[in-house]
């Protein structure tokens, strides 16, 4: 994204009336990301590709999902190369060094994961979804949903056989919102919970949901049935202790 930098101005008052002045700029440059004092260098690791960012999976257990193929390469490393206000370009990872390859992971649409050279990535943010189903490939996927502490993830509980088919079904429904928004409006300062999906090929995403107002990551408002269904499962596991 261009932006123009001016140098220099000079500006004349025309007569001691003041009925006009002359502006005159002494030189004018324009900014391709060139030289700056700061080079950004703590990008978590992320990927834009068509227009989805994604970013890179952890605390899952991959070592089932395997490369598909081959659709693109990286065409710029960001980290230490670029200027606070640069805007990620299609091509642009963070970290990733420029011309690693980038990949389909087998059994997933493009859209949702991908490999980037080894590391596998994860749609972070699609302008494209309009709801969680849209955005996550993990309809008839999920095996299991366990609870986490929030302290260490360690696994405190397990939702129920049917608590997970129900959760899943209403939770791939839900319509996508900017959780930048959810945050900035105060949503996410009251109690939280946090909860992965173990999918069938024992890979894993987390969701933390405060139950106040009723919100979850990546980005949603959720509904009734979500929250009487979290809630549930949550009292079965606090009546135990």
């Amino acid at each position: 994204m261009k932006t123009w930098i001016i140098i220099g101005t000079v500006i004349t008052l025309l007569g001691s009336s003041g009925k006009g002045f002359e502006q005159v700029m002494l030189q004018s440059k324009v900014d391709d990301g060139g030289p700056c004092i700061n080079k950004i260098d703590e990008y978590a690791p992320a990927l834009l590709l068509n227009n989805i960012k994604y970013t890179k999976v952890y605390n899952s257990n991959n070592a089932h999902i395997s490369k598909g193929k081959k659709i693109g390469d990286v065409k710029f490393k960001m980290n230490g190369m670029v200027c606070p206000g640069y805007l990620m370009k299609n091509g642009d990872a963070t970290q990733a060094e420029k011309g690693t390859g980038i990949y389909q992971a087998k059994g997933y649409s493009e859209s949702f994961r991908l490999f980037v050279g080894e590391d596998l990535y994860e749609v972070f943010k699609n302008p494209r979804a309009k709801t969680i189903g849209e955005l996550f490939d993990i309809k008839g996927k999920v095996a299991y949903i366990s609870m986490r502490s929030i302290e260490d993830h360690s696994q405190i509980g397990l939702f129920s056989d049917d608590a997970t088919i129900r959760f899943t079904e209403e939770f791939l429904k839900l319509s996508v919102a900017d959780f930048r928004n959810i945050y900035n409006e105060g949503k996410t300062e009251g109690e939280k919970y946090f909860f992965r999906l173990h999918l069938t090929d024992q890979s894993s995403l987390d969701i933390s949901y405060w139950p106040e107002e009723n919100v979850m990551t990546p980005g949603a408002y959720g509904n009734e049935e979500i929250k009487r269904i979290v809630l549930s499962q949550i009292q079965k596991l606090t009546s135990r202790h």
